[in-house]
């Protein structure tokens, strides 16, 4: 499974767009069945047709203060602002989540922040049941880690690589 993971994140490569000096988002994966929730990103956005994630910028984006510029924030500051741009794209916010660890990329003084959560299989029915997309995403489906698809996003790329070099644990039995 690490390898294949591998391999199909060296696929994927293109220019860095950021929006704002400081990010973070979701990826919010069932230990029960091994599947990750994506999103695909609207003509409306940068890297419109990609697959990813929900999140965005910490602060203000391009038009928001610069106070971040240097020096990161605490991390509960990057972790608020994941879970309120989940619930902002996805009109509801996981509630059953256990957390599995993080990610960061960083590229200059810009600082992206994927927070893994783990949700049950019931929970995994009730925000599936729950979502309504806003207008920065098209569609959403829980793919299997073996069947993602082609046009994932750089930074879903980049959170995936680094956890399959960990050897992270997607299943309860540790595949």
């Amino acid at each position: 499974m690490y390898s294949f993971l591998l391999k199909c994140a060296s696929l994927y490569s293109e220019a860095a767009i950021y929006w704002g000096r400081k990010a973070s988002g979701l990826l919010i994966f069932c230990r029960d069945d091994g599947t990750i929730l994506l999103l695909k990103r609207s003509q409306r956005v940068e890297n419109p047709g990609t697959w990813g994630i929900p999140g965005g910028a910490v602060g203000g984006g391009f038009h928001g203060s610069d106070e971040h510029d240097e020096k990161d924030p605490e991390n509960d500051v990057f972790i608020g602002s994941a879970f309120k741009e989940t619930e902002e794209e996805l009109g509801v916010v996981p509630k059953d989540v256990k957390y599995f660890g993080e990610t960061a990329f960083r590229d200059g003084n810009f600082t992206y922040k994927t927070f893994v959560y783990g949700v049950p299989l019931k929970e995994k029915k009730r925000i599936s049941n729950s979502i309504q997309l806003n207008w920065e995403n098209t569609e959403w489906k829980w793919f299997k880690l073996n069947e993602l698809p082609a046009n994932l996003h750089t930074g879903i790329v980049f959170s995936l690589k680094d956890l399959a070099k960990r050897k992270f644990k997607w299943r309860k039995n540790g595949t």
